[in-house]
């Protein structure tokens, strides 16, 4: 793994833009400038990070946590979840994008479709196997036509699993070349987070003014608004952060976890007088719900950066499985939370997550197993591709 203080190197093409691929003392050894892959052929990509793979494990964990009925204390301590991820998706997609020298356009197209076609599937057998189960064990199905429907086109996070998480990330892939747009235009580190600074700001003064006209707005408004801009700029700055993850020394984010601390000190000072949940700042994302999570975040990172044993960590191989196949340890998850639901359900939160996590983790591992014995059989070069792509073969 690069280390802050590495040698210096050469950089990648991809696409339209120039990404690093070394760095002196925290610093970019290069800018995004424009260039084609062809005239990079052969140059040395960057390596997968084990402390991007740790963090989205943890931030899976988080989510885990969340759906099975923690103590209060325990749900606000692991709000820190989607941003987390968020910044983390930002910092893969720009080595990714390295490691395949790969066009912009490519690799959102390969997104999309990692992130629709499984969920439509999982929507589809999941929740008819989970209709089944609920018949079999007289249990009433608790999701209406329209409940499915919503949870189809990404828009309710309670029918069978949280479509609202994958909304997320489709948008952040959608927007991802405007993120990368201003790192081009901003490469410096300094000004780069002055500028999500100032957007940030912009965001949440349109987000105040907003609290006053959505309930004289149409629906379909509010909706864009809230679903849609709100998570794209929201989640977004995070994600815009993640793509300069490898300028950020561990000094650089320990001072923005330190900010991030000391901004939701004041805020919740001036506005209750006391802690209280971030929870309800969350969808749309505002500002208390995303310092919480950036401030634990960040520390995370700076805190994996420093010690080797969270390097190991990041390394080892149930981790490394369920952060590449994010999507479907979260959608097996769901599925284990249902089967819970149906034919336990207690609330027995000390049992529930490592059955959840050992469960989910179980049926993830047997999934890529029928899949590579899939890829075995006389398929084009094509459907293999995109066998590999749904399924987050590697």
């Amino acid at each position: 793994m690069l280390r802050e203080n590495g040698a210096t190197g050469r950089a990648v093409g991809v696409g339209w833009c120039r990404l690093p691929t070394a760095y002196d003392n925290g610093r970019v050894a290069g800018t995004l400038l424009a260039t084609r892959p062809a005239e990079v052929a052969g140059a040395k990509t960057v390596a997968r990070d084990p402390i991007l793979d740790l963090l989205k494990a943890v931030g899976l964990l988080g989510i885990v946590i969340a759906h099975t009925n923690p103590p209060g204390w325990l749900y606000q301590l692991r709000n820190f979840g989607i941003p987390t991820m968020a910044f983390v998706a930002g910092a893969v997609m720009v080595e990714s994008l390295a490691r395949r020298e790969a066009s912009t356009a490519a690799y959102l197209r390969r997104r999309v479709k990692q992130l629709f076609v499984p969920t439509w599937v999982f929507l589809t057998v999941g929740g008819a196997v989970l209709m089944l189960l609920s018949t079999l064990a007289d249990e009433a199905w608790n999701y209406s036509a329209g409940k499915m429907l919503r949870a189809f086109l990404l828009l309710d996070g309670a029918a069978v699993t949280n479509t609202q998480v994958v909304r997320v990330f489709l948008l952040l892939s959608v927007s991802a070349p405007l993120w990368l747009a201003l790192r081009r235009r901003v490469p410096r580190v300094g000004p780069g987070l002055l500028a999500l600074a100032g957007l940030w700001v912009g965001y949440e003064l349109v987000c105040w003014a907003w609290a006053g006209w959505r309930h004289d707005a149409p629906w379909l408004v509010e909706l864009l608004a809230e679903d849609v801009v709100g998570d794209t700029v929201g989640f977004g700055i995070f994600f815009a952060l993640g793509t300069r993850y490898r300028q950020l020394t561990r000094r650089h984010l320990l001072a923005l976890a330190g900010l991030l601390a000391a901004g939701l000190v004041v805020f919740f000072e001036l506005r209750t007088g006391a802690w209280s949940t971030t929870q309800r700042w969350k969808w749309p994302p505002r500002f208390p719900y995303l310092a919480y999570a950036g401030m634990c975040g960040l520390t995370m990172a700076a805190a994996f950066r420093h010690f080797d044993v969270f390097h190991r960590l990041g390394r080892w191989t149930p981790i490394r499985t369920a952060s590449a196949a994010s999507l479907w340890f979260f959608f097996w998850h769901s599925f284990t939370l249902q089967l819970w639901n149906i034919f336990v359900g207690r609330n027995l939160f000390l049992i529930e997550v490592p059955v959840n996590v050992v469960v989910a983790y179980g049926l993830l591992t047997l999934e890529q197993h029928l899949v590579r014995s899939w890829l075995r059989r006389d398929l084009s070069d094509r459907a293999r591709s995109r066998i590999r792509t749904v399924f987050a073969i590697r």
